[in-house]
């Protein structure tokens, strides 16, 4: 019989094989921050490029995300700095602010912006309905 298994035998644990006890979240106070902490989705607008943007982000504020996109750090959308917050939303989880933000990507999501904030494009539909509205078949 080895000698570490007559110490686990009497209930004791070598040292090498002792595991140190991890506090847990709340003992080193970042329970409370994760807990406030919320996930957001943001809607920009570049007038320079007549585009909007929709974008996710695990920061609880939408000021450093833009500070990003206007200094043209984020890769597409650094061609059409300056962009204006038009819409921000919060959400609990990463993962409800990214479903949220798949729908606005989608279709669909994309005739609702373009119904809401297609003011700020100049116009009252979003692209390839225009065809559909002119003749009639769009009835928004």
């Amino acid at each position: 019989m080895l000698v570490s298994d007559m110490l686990f035998a009497r209930g004791e644990v070598p040292k090498r094989l002792r595991v140190r006890r991890r506090e847990t979240e709340a003992e080193r106070g970042e329970f409370t921050y994760r807990k406030n902490r919320m996930s957001l989705i943001y809607l920009l607008f570049s007038p320079k490029i007549n585009r909007f943007y929709i974008g996710s982000s695990r920061e609880n504020t939408v000021e450093s995300r833009l500070k990003r996109h206007n200094e043209g750090r984020v890769k597409s959308t650094k061609f059409g700095s300056p962009w204006k917050v038009v819409c921000v939303e919060h959400f609990e989880t990463y993962t409800q602010a990214r479903k949220r933000e798949l729908y606005l990507k989608s279709g669909v999501g994309r005739g609702k912006i373009a119904k809401v904030f297609g003011y700020l494009k100049g116009e009252n539909i979003w692209r390839g309905t225009q065809e559909a509205e002119g003749a009639g078949l769009l009835n928004l």
